[in-house]
């Protein structure tokens, strides 16, 4: 309990949400509903995983086998970027983020490799990655189910996501350090593979429940139930200050999204393309890109731009994206000597981006 009690009384984050929800108050009144609680259960299941998955040595053994394959650092971070890139696409970027972003470390920690630019990039390429599938991101689905889209109405404007993608990352590579790692001094890791096999099934059923095939309270229950079977510890470890961070990041935006100051400014800011394209990405800087969408969206009839909008202004701060939120408490986790240099390295890496993305696609539209 007192390991519970610090993670949510000394965490910066969640002060500063706190804070801001006391100053909201004076403009709103929040409701329950501004809460989505099935991203705060996924989170929470998606936690209590990985803490499974590591305890059960699966990251160790993981890591281990990509230091193996790999000859150098920047192959290690290429092939960290390029799993997070495509597998974003697949199974969502915050599900890439908090599987990836500890595997990471455990191999920089074995392998004394530098943290907060390679975790930059795997963060940048799970935003893009996930920007490239409707199911990849929560905007995605909430915009194709919105305008009722067609997959190729989806996919034309999702090329060029990935195009420039695939370029961002190509060019960020090339910038990390190129050292000849030794992997021979690596311990062998025997996995207790009865153990083992039930997170496979695990995994499937947390898949299930986030895409809303089966009730999400199903795996939610029997992840509870198998991590507090295979070690309680795995309950402690979950970041119940992460949670509660997105729990008054909701009511945030739920209060700015009634509020009349706001919409009318926003009548007047989506007269035009190129307008509804800036609004996406700035706005998603203050209140996220998910919000950002649900928000814009009530105003225009405009997808293209404000698909674009929105996913390139997963770049920029740390609020831009939750998944950019997500590795930053997943470096604060396991990695907190290097939290405040990720900070800094991740915002102006970003912020470069974000403004070089926006002249860029600016010109498309």
């Amino acid at each position: 309990m007192n390991k519970i009690k610090n993670n949510i009384f000394y965490d910066p984050i969640l002060k500063i949400v706190i804070v801001i929800l006391i100053i909201m108050l004076f403009i709103g009144t929040p409701r329950m509903n501004d809460i989505n609680f099935t991203t705060i259960i996924s989170l929470f299941t998606m936690m209590m995983l990985v803490s499974i998955i590591k305890s059960l040595n699966i990251l160790k053994f993981f890591s281990d086998y990509i230091i193996n394959i790999s000859h150098s650092t920047r192959q290690i971070v290429s092939l960290m970027t390029i799993f997070s890139f495509l597998g974003s696409m697949l199974v969502t970027n915050d599900i890439a983020i908090i599987t990836l972003v500890p595997l990471y470390i455990e191999i920089a920690y074995t392998q004394k490799l530098s943290i907060p630019y390679p975790v930059t990039l795997i963060t940048i390429a799970a935003n893009l990655g996930s920007s490239v599938t409707p199911f990849g991101n929560p905007q995605n689905v909430f915009l194709l189910s919105y305008y009722h889209l067609s997959i190729n109405q989806f996919f034309n404007p999702a090329f060029i996501i990935l195009l420039l993608g695939m370029f961002i990352l190509g060019c960020l590579v090339l910038f990390v350090k190129n050292k000849k790692i030794n992997a021979n001094d690596l311990s062998k890791i025997n996995l207790d593979y009865k153990k083992c096999l039930p997170v496979i099934i695990l995994i499937i059923f947390i898949f299930l429940g986030i895409f809303e095939v089966i009730n999400l309270l199903i795996p939610f229950a029997i992840t509870l139930i198998y991590g507090t079977y295979i070690n309680r510890s795995t309950i402690t470890d979950v970041d119940y200050s992460l949670l509660l961070s997105f729990v008054g990041f909701f009511l945030i935006v739920g209060i700015l999204s009634r509020n009349q100051l706001v919409i009318s400014g926003l009548n007047h800011l989506l007269n035009t393309s190129h307008q509804v394209f800036f609004s996406g990405a700035l706005i998603s800087q203050i209140i996220s890109n998910v919000p950002g969408a649900v928000l814009i969206a009530k105003f225009t009839n405009d997808f293209y731009p404000l698909y674009l909008g929105v996913n390139i202004g997963g770049l920029g701060s740390l609020v831009a994206s939750l998944a950019n939120l997500l590795a930053f408490k997943q470096v604060q986790k396991y990695a907190d000597k290097s939290s405040w240099p990720f900070l800094k390295i991740f915002t102006l890496t970003n912020i470069v981006l974000l403004i070089l993305s926006i002249i860029l696609i600016s010109f498309i539209i």
